[in-house]
């Protein structure tokens, strides 16, 4: 017998929301040669241009993996709740490199904090929903 799996309409409207934001972040970071999550990395290392490809992709394969989480495939389960995990992890880099970075800098004036708030927050957003499809 079939077992189908009940998820709440928040999480399906949720997870496509993930999927795409994170397909499009990817696919425009393959389209522009840039991505936002590299600065940092970029003035630590030097400009390497296969890191913005390897990020967007890394984005792309994330969002894909989510779509494909919608479908309860038996033969996939394991490997989606494994790649949900690298997901999420992924994303925690992503933040500590993107937001937390050039934290020096956020303090110098009120504009600054408020700009950086505006950066963070849909990076928490994106993060606190990866912990809630994977029931963390």
């Amino acid at each position: 017998m079939t077992r189908i799996r009940q998820i709440p309409i928040g999480a399906v409207v949720m997870q496509i929301g993930l999927a795409l934001y994170l397909i499009v972040t990817g696919v425009t970071g393959i389209q522009t040669g840039n991505n936002e999550g590299l600065h940092v990395l970029k003035s630590l290392i030097g400009d390497v241009a296969i890191l913005s490809i390897i990020m967007a992709g890394c984005q792309i394969a994330a969002g894909v993996l989510l779509l494909l989480n919608l479908f309860n495939i038996s033969k996939f389960n394991s490997f989606l709740s494994i790649s949900l995990i690298v997901i999420i992890i992924f994303w925690c880099i992503y933040i500590i490199l993107y937001d937390f970075g050039g934290i020096r800098s956020v303090f110098t004036s009120v504009d600054s904090v408020v700009s950086w708030l505006r950066q963070l927050s849909p990076d928490l957003i994106i993060l606190g929903g990866l912990l809630l499809l994977k029931g963390i």
